[in-house]
């Protein structure tokens, strides 16, 4: 169990310094949702890109939505808004984070958040999503295991640069 507070029958993970988070960078999703969101979002991508407003949300992501996170970079990604933050992350990081930056929802694990800035620099410059591999481990013991798609979309006025993120559990 990962924590005593519950949400949708899940334990939330509450961040503290006892636990650790591994973390990789992956080439291909083994989640058929994680799959399936890749296959909505390249579909999208060809058409000219997803826009958070125009096309987040919508029927066809409708079943995706408690697993996407919109995120808006702060400068060239140094830092970023969470504008939108699926259930998920309410069981990843213990707390709704809609609204913070994340640096603090990173609290426990800054260098995990600049990987995922640069990574995001990155995936904005080049048009390439990419895939993450997480955990949640204590004493190593794993508590939690994520597989993360995070692909460049524009933000609501069509400015680029933003990310949809999208985590889903193994």
């Amino acid at each position: 169990m990962v924590g005593d507070k519950m949400v949708f029958g899940q334990s939330l993970h509450e961040p503290s310094a006892e636990f650790d988070y591994p973390t990789a960078f992956k080439t291909a999703p083994d989640l058929p949702a994680t799959k399936a969101l890749l296959q909505i979002w390249e579909s999208y991508e060809a058409r000219g890109g997803m826009q958070m407003g125009r096309d987040i949300p919508s029927r066809e992501l409708g079943k995706f939505l408690g697993n996407i996170t919109i995120v808006e970079p702060i400068g060239d990604w140094e830092d970023s808004h969470v504008r939108l933050a699926g259930q998920i992350l309410m069981l990843r990081f213990g707390r709704d984070v809609t609204g913070m930056r994340g640096s603090d929802v990173f609290g426990d694990n800054p260098k995990g958040h600049l990987a995922l800035c640069e990574a995001s620099r990155k995936a904005v410059v080049t048009r390439k999503p990419f895939l993450v591999d997480s955990r949640v481990m204590r004493n190593g013991e794993q508590l939690m295991h994520l597989e993360s798609l995070n692909a460049p979309i524009a933000g609501p006025n069509g400015e680029p640069g933003w990310m949809m993120g999208a985590m889903f559990l193994f």
